[in-house]
């Protein structure tokens, strides 16, 4: 459409290159140019893993946790964004201690009574059952040797995984910080936080 040409050079040291010749433009200004990843991107990925939490349905948290885990045991430094209906993983069942008293209003209690919260009381996203679903999942993963969704969170605050909670959706949702729980790795953030993170990460996943 532009009238431009890309003349493939082929693959070098793992990186394929290409010489983009603009139309029109003198032999003087034709340069080669990496097609995909230069050395210096590549130099600027970290040795990280970011996961994004959107969904809470209680498999879509419990493969984020695997994901983040293995992360970790490959000696990854992982970060855990929750956003959305991923925020009600991370709340806890009493207010913190000390914290100010609630500023929602009538929709946002409401919403917040409707809302299950935590890891373990979060629904399966298919064959729930009333719960009789879930009650044969973890029964399942149990009999299995699988650890449970309470213990893969611990096991990532004890690894010391970053949890960064979407300040929007907490205000939307009327879900303060008095809610969260009490983790020491937990901060809130805005979607800036997640996008500095992943543009370095060695890859990102959405759950």
């Amino acid at each position: 459409m532009t009238g431009n040409e890309t003349q493939v050079q082929g693959l070098s040291q793992g990186l394929w290159e290409a010489r983009i010749v603009k139309a029109g433009a003198p032999a003087a200004l034709h340069h080669s140019i990496p097609a995909f990843a230069t050395g210096t991107e590549a130099s600027a990925r970290e040795d990280k893993c970011t996961i994004l939490v959107l969904h809470s349905d209680f498999d879509s948290v419990l493969a984020a946790f695997v994901v983040a885990n293995g992360a970790i045991a490959q000696g990854m430094d992982v970060a855990l964004f929750f956003s959305f209906w991923g925020v009600n993983v991370l709340r806890g069942d009493q207010p913190r201690v000390g914290s100010a008293p609630p500023r929602t209003n009538v929709v946002q209690k409401l919403m917040k009574l409707m809302m299950p919260r935590g890891a373990q009381r979060q629904k399966l996203g298919k064959m729930h059952w009333a719960g009789v679903g879930k009650w044969l999942f973890t029964w399942l993963m149990k009999k299995k040797n699988v650890m449970s969704i309470s213990q893969m969170m611990d096991s990532l605050v004890e690894a010391e995984a970053r949890f960064v909670v979407c300040s929007m959706s907490m205000d939307l949702m009327g879900i303060e910080e008095r809610d969260l729980l009490d983790l020491p790795n937990i901060t809130l953030g805005g979607v800036s936080s997640f996008v500095a993170e992943a543009r370095t990460a060695s890859f990102s996943m959405v759950f």
